[in-house]
């Protein structure tokens, strides 16, 4: 899944989606290290909104996580 940089992230530094299945992918960057995480079932419109919103981080906490199942992904690839 391609990545894109979000821009004005702290902590939500990438994202990616894949629109058939509706997985948003997120990393995420904090002082413990990198992550990333896939949570499923999420409608394209939150993908395209998490791109333009001015902060990305509390629009992820508020509107994501909690509401779509999220699954770490351990061996993330590098692009």
């Amino acid at each position: 899944m391609q990545m894109e940089r979000i821009p004005r992230g702290r902590n939500v530094v990438e994202a990616g989606y894949e629109p058939v299945a509706g997985i948003l992918a997120v990393r995420f960057s904090s002082k413990k290290g990198k992550s990333e995480w896939h949570y499923s079932r999420v409608p394209e419109n939150i993908w395209v909104s998490l791109q333009r919103v001015p902060f990305p981080d509390k629009y992820f906490h508020q509107v994501v996580r909690g509401r779509f199942t999220g699954i770490k992904i351990e061996d993330p690839p590098e692009e």
